[in-house]
């Protein structure tokens, strides 16, 4: 049974008396809230306007209770949602009503700025949407259900994806009330995730650019729209820019996050990849933080989680049983309960490997033919999303996903305009799990940086190629210099016979490259450093369940069909109308 009803703050506190025990009923009361956020920018007037006491921005929320309620406090867990959404989307209501139906208080809640809640959108920021969460601790801290550690301190844990991976890192590092976190989806720094080494990702800035714009009816904080338009002017990150997205990012509180965490990151996410897991994790475990990390398969852009297929959102489910697990022991305090081993992930036959080590495990240098070639890097800095003759093309960023409008066209590059750097043949299988690292130096006749894209293919044996997970690694190359890039990485085994292949290319459709016509020389001292898995990787557990329905991941936003485009350019046109009439 379902049950909503709608109170203020403090009613909720005597809303109904205690139950039996409630840990595995499928049942839950919604309590629909309006809590106090904290001030901040705003607009002057209509309905996003700070209307709280002493000017604070009221927040939206849904208190999901199970039922019957348990005879003693339980624990609680905030469900932040993602970028743009709200606490009614699907994958936030079906989350909290899982974690309802184990036992736990849930509290999600509309973003500042999103929803009905009130202030601008200030992406992440550590003193608006960070301060937001302690205030809606504060709010479960009077409700006579939730587990209390002492005065004001809630039991409280946090579960959420992408805009709502990332303020739990935030959240923590400000309120040692929060007590573990479950994070899916998200960024380390959103420098490397909006501006990779350099770089404008141009395609996805502009989606979540206009998908915010167009779910909050124009509500982003007018610096995130300078900020916009100043990046996709120059190609690049203003200094101050950069700074502001430090510090919505877990890199800038290194050493102030404590708490139990479990990140889970999609292979095939080209929007937050698997360097940003990698990153989260190398920083908590140098700091002594309990640390798992699971590689699934999917990602931002309509990916499925499982290969070919949907996760459920029932406790069985072996993703949710590892994040159950996980709120389990560290929430509920309960040492019996199994976490699993420190690492776990799917290689490319869909099976879910692990490993007590976390990653990277081991690796291997790999040598690659024919360096020093020359390469063209045609005039201009961008291409049509879908592509061109002349750019070479990886993905329509958040549509290429099976089921999705561009998932039939295959990568290419554009003639004259790459280098192919390959190995010899495999004498056996390579699995490789993790994040390569490339080292390499360019030339250019003009003498002025260029943009560079590498990425891997895995060749067969009939010359046959195809690119891992559309992964492309940009980099602003300057002559001179040598650089050892990080790049996107995979789980992917590499088939004896097979060789592996370098990619460097001078364009790429989901990127801002450089403007001028160049020519470009690979310098000879080019190396790719592989990670391996090794002998400690163990078979599945558990197996997976039987083919679950069809449907697709989370996206990015869903504008729906193939108008990718017409929509993109009709939010911006009109975005930017507006901009000249300001």
């Amino acid at each position: 049974m379902i049950r909503r009803v709608a109170l203020a703050g403090a009613a909720v506190a005597a809303l109904l008396a205690w139950a039996p025990d409630a840990h595995a009923q499928a049942s839950y009361t919604a309590v629909e809230l309006r809590i106090e956020g904290v001030p901040g920018p705003a607009p002057a007037t209509g309905p996003r306007a700070c209307t709280g006491p002493g000017g604070s921005c009221m927040l939206s929320a849904t208190l999901f209770l199970p039922e019957p309620l348990p005879t003693e406090p339980v624990p609680a867990v905030l469900s932040p949602h993602g970028f743009p959404g709200h606490r009614g989307v699907e994958y936030v209501r079906k989350a909290a009503e899982l974690l309802a139906s184990q036992g736990y208080v849930v509290l999600t809640w509309d973003a500042r700025g999103f929803g009905t809640s009130q202030g601008y959108v200030m992406l992440d920021h550590p003193d608006y949407e960070g301060a937001d969460v302690s205030k809606v601790i504060d709010h479960l801290a009077t409700l006579p259900q939730v587990q209390m550690d002492g005065p004001g301190d809630p039991r409280v844990g946090m579960y959420g994806q992408s805009y709502g991976g990332a303020i739990q890192f935030l959240a923590a590092a400000r309120d040692r009330r929060i007590d573990a976190l479950v994070a899916r989806e998200t960024w380390h720094d959103l420098r490397y995730s909006l501006v990779p080494n350099g770089i404008v990702k141009y395609q996805y800035t502009s989606l979540l650019f206009a998908g915010g714009q167009a779910a909050t009816n124009g509500n982003l904080s007018p610096q995130l729209a300078d900020w916009y338009a100043r990046a996709v002017a120059t190609n690049t990150g203003p200094p101050d820019l950069l700074e502001e997205l430090r510090i919505r990012s877990p890199v800038a509180y290194a050493g102030r996050i404590e708490v139990p965490t479990f990140i889970l990151q999609g292979a095939r996410d080209t929007l937050f990849n698997l360097v940003e897991s990698q990153r989260n994790v190398d920083m908590l475990v140098r700091d002594g933080v309990p640390t798992k990390l699971l590689w699934y398969w999917g990602g931002h852009g309509g990916y499925t989680m499982y290969p070919d297929r949907q996760k459920t959102w029932a406790a069985d489910d072996p993703l949710e049983q590892r994040q159950l697990a996980w709120l389990d022991r560290h929430l509920r305090g309960d040492a019996d309960v199994d976490t699993g081993p420190a690492f776990e992930y799917f290689d490319e036959d869909g099976q879910l490997r692990s490993s007590d080590r976390l990653p990277p495990i081991a690796s291997v240098d790999v040598e690659l033919g024919r360096p020093g070639q020359t390469m063209l890097k045609p005039p201009g800095r961008t291409c049509p999303p879908t592509g061109a003759p002349t750019c070479s093309y990886t993905e329509t960023s958040n549509y290429s996903a099976p089921g999705q409008p561009f998932a039939n066209q295959a990568p290419y590059d554009a003639p004259g305009a790459f280098l192919n750097l390959d190995t010899a043949p495999l004498e056996q299988a390579l699995p490789v799990v993790g994040n390569p690292v490339a080292t390499f130096s360019v030339t250019t006749a003009t003498g002025q940086p260029v943009s560079l894209f590498l990425k891997i293919f895995d060749v067969a044996e009939d010359g046959s190629a195809r690119l891992i997970n559309r992964l492309v690694t940009p980099v602003r190359a300057s002559p001179g210099q040598t650089y050892t890039i990080d790049m996107a990485g995979f789980a992917y085994t590499f088939d004896p016979g097979h060789r592996i292949r370098l990619t460097v290319a001078t364009t790429d459709a989901a990127y801002f490259g450089t403007d001028p016509a160049d020519q470009v020389t690979l310098g000879s001292a080019v190396s790719l450093r592989l990670p391996v898995s090794s002998a400690d990787l163990r078979a599945p557990r558990p197996e997976l369940p039987a083919r679950l329905p069809e449907a697709g991941g989370p996206e990015l936003p869903a504008t729906g069909g193939g108008a990718w485009a017409g929509v993109l350019l009709l939010i911006l046109a009109r975005w930017m109308r507006n901009r000249r009439r300001a």
